[in-house]
């Protein structure tokens, strides 16, 4: 099994090294979201096993996920649109990287 918590500590690390400065701001909040996503891997990684998740799954997973962590940053002023992309491209990647040690088709 993955440890989870790791993984969402090692997102959160990966976000803030893109927020920079902007981290004290949203970093609590950004915090929360990457728990409830290392939640539902967890989950994921527990129905793959049990062959209960397939690619569409996965796909779904993937991007809510996404959308849940580009809302939580979209809430604060002065964070650019493209940097809010690329500090959850960063955190994700951390979590897909994750999921591919189970699920051979996660990315």
């Amino acid at each position: 099994m993955t440890d989870w918590t790791a993984t969402a500590e090692k997102a959160a690390q990966a976000a803030e090294t893109v927020l920079k400065g902007a981290w004290s701001r949203v970093g609590p909040a950004l915090t929360t979201q990457l728990e409830a996503t290392a939640k539902n891997a967890a989950q994921a990684e527990l129905d793959y096993e049990a062959g209960n998740f397939s690619e569409d799954d996965y796909t779904a997973l993937k991007q809510i996920q996404i959308n849940m962590l580009q809302g939580v940053l979209a809430g604060y002023e002065g964070i650019a649109t493209l940097t809010a992309e690329q500090a959850v491209d960063a955190a994700w990647s951390v979590f897909a990287d994750a999921l591919k040690a189970t699920i051979p088709f996660a990315a």
